[in-house]
């Protein structure tokens, strides 16, 4: 047999007062932490994730593995194999031309994105016959 439909709806409405809002804060910002550290915590196991993480920072600023001097003679082409942008490196950071400490991470993602870089830069030239003639 069908069931009727209801004929009125009741509502229940459940009104905390200043006590108990104040026991649920705890609840609350623990939920929130858990919910925030648990994506960082993935992302600090994940090697991969954190060398992106250094790119960006290193592309946004937020960080200085390479000098700006030396970043923009790799952009500009000034060196054309990996490495001799290696040696470039290396030199700047022996001197202490950076003002952060340079550890593996560091190294690995300079080397990465200077290798990007020479590469598009040797690729460049290939693909645009014209920038290797030069008009008397």
């Amino acid at each position: 047999m069908p069931k009727p439909k209801p004929t009125s709806i009741i509502r229940h409405e459940i009104v905390l007062g200043r006590t108990e809002r104040a026991m649920l804060d705890p609840i609350v910002a623990s939920l929130s932490f858990k919910n925030l550290a648990e994506p960082m915590v993935e992302i600090l196991k994940d090697g991969t994730a954190l060398l992106a993480l250094a790119a960006i920072l290193e592309g946004a600023g937020v960080t200085d593995f390479i000098p700006d001097t030396l970043k923009e003679e790799i952009v500009d082409g000034v060196y054309d194999s990996v490495p001799a942008v290696e040696k470039a490196l290396t030199n700047a950071w022996n001197i202490g031309a950076t003002a952060t400490p340079v550890g593996r991470t560091g190294r690995k993602l300079a080397s990465v994105w200077a290798w990007l870089v020479v590469q598009g830069n040797s690729n460049d030239e290939r693909n645009n016959p014209s920038s290797l003639y030069t008009e008397p």
